[in-house]
């Protein structure tokens, strides 16, 4: 599937209240190109991050008025099963 081992971040989500904003602060701060994801309403105007041509993070607008901006980390997995069991022993 990918070359992430398990328990590495795989992924990372920005919720913002201002998508241009975090496109023009981050985009140049991390040497990240900007992309909007694909049109689905599913989306609702989503950007995507991309670096030496591969991408490797996004940001949406939040659904919550109330939830604070946010960056949302996801780790690898092998098992989602699995790791969601170890998850609940915990």
């Amino acid at each position: 599937m990918t070359d992430i081992p398990p328990g590495a971040p795989a992924w990372v989500d920005l919720i913002t209240t201002d998508l241009p904003g975090a496109a023009r602060f981050y985009a140049p701060l991390f040497g990240w190109a900007v992309a909007e994801a694909d049109r689905h309403p599913a989306t609702d105007g989503h950007l995507v991050f991309h670096q030496l041509g591969k991408p490797g993070a996004g940001a949406g607008l939040r659904a919550d008025p109330q939830q604070a901006p946010a960056w949302l980390p996801y780790l690898a997995t092998d098992d989602a099963e699995a790791t969601c069991q170890r998850v609940s022993d915990a």
